[in-house]
């Protein structure tokens, strides 16, 4: 016979697990009742709307960041800027007419554009400066034959030298990006020295600039890719600015492909090291 206490035990477990189980019987109904209709319980349907705004807004950033993104610039277009344009004031010493090979160009139109300078050879018997015609080991000096004409020829300042400017110059690429578009018409209350011009995104506490404008030169109205492209100002600007990046280090492509190779080196080396290991002991 059966013990009383063992019926209200069962009774009192009875009582609390049927509604239990009658919530979770209804949850699966719905369940399935939502699944037949082709929809999703509530919280997957908050889930999947978390996700779906999520995705949205990520895209809608990406997009925007995309949209504010400046031009990209080309190494190699921004030579014939730096060529046609920047060269007939500033140099870059530190880089050789030979360099220009590794983007890409042709060796005929570097030494046709080296044999337009003249570099110095020496002196002759009466002692005086020869000059010759450059070549490709030569590096890319001023236009002009001494410092002084320079000054003479730039309203008392020396135009700076293009080899390392990327890195010196506070802001990088990003402000001589910026710095060549920024040229405007001066406030009706400042008044300009001939010679100078207003930027107000230059390096100067007074927004006077000495360096005209030089895309509104007649150089850069007629300049031509070899592509056939009739550059803007704003894409001569980017080529320029991504022309002066790699001329701060002509061998950064080159090293980052020596480093690599020297790495998967170390790595084969160390697969080879740990299988000749594991043979060894494994005698």
């Amino acid at each position: 016979m059966a013990c009383p206490r063992m019926f209200g035990l069962v009774a009192s477990l009875h009582v609390w697990h049927c509604p239990l189980l009658c919530l979770e019987r209804a949850y699966r109904q719905k369940t399935r009742t939502a699944r037949r209709n082709g929809g999703f319980p509530m919280k997957y349907r908050s889930f999947f709307t978390l996700l779906l705004c999520g995705g949205a807004a990520l895209f809608s950033q990406a997009q925007a960041k995309e949209n504010q993104e400046p031009l990209k610039g080309d190494a190699t277009k921004g030579f014939y800027v730096f060529a046609n344009i920047c060269n007939q004031c500033h140099g870059a010493q530190n880089l050789h007419y030979g360099d220009l090979l590794k983007i890409g160009i042709p060796s005929k139109e570097i030494l046709a554009w080296a044999g337009h300078h003249e570099v110095p050879d020496g002196l002759d018997d009466n002692g005086n400066l020869k000059k010759r015609q450059a070549n490709a080991f030569d590096p890319i000096a001023l236009p002009y034959p001494t410092e002084k004409a320079a000054r003479n020829a730039n309203a008392g300042d020396l135009p700076p030298d293009f080899s390392h400017i990327a890195s010196n110059i506070a802001g990088g690429t990003n402000y001589i990006n910026s710095m060549l578009l920024a040229y405007q018409t001066p406030p009706p209350d400042m008044k300009l020295e001939p010679g100078l011009f207003y930027n107000p995104v230059a390096l100067t506490h007074h927004r006077h600039f000495k360096m005209a404008p030089p895309f509104e030169q007649e150089a850069a109205k007629t300049l031509t890719y070899p592509d056939g492209t009739h550059p803007s100002d704003a894409q001569m600007s980017a080529d320029i600015s991504t022309f002066l990046e790699w001329a701060n280090d002509p061998s950064h492509n080159a090293r980052q492909i020596s480093g690599g190779l020297i790495c998967l080196y170390l790595i084969l080396m160390g697969v080879f090291a740990c299988l000749w290991r594991n043979r060894v002991w494994k005698k």
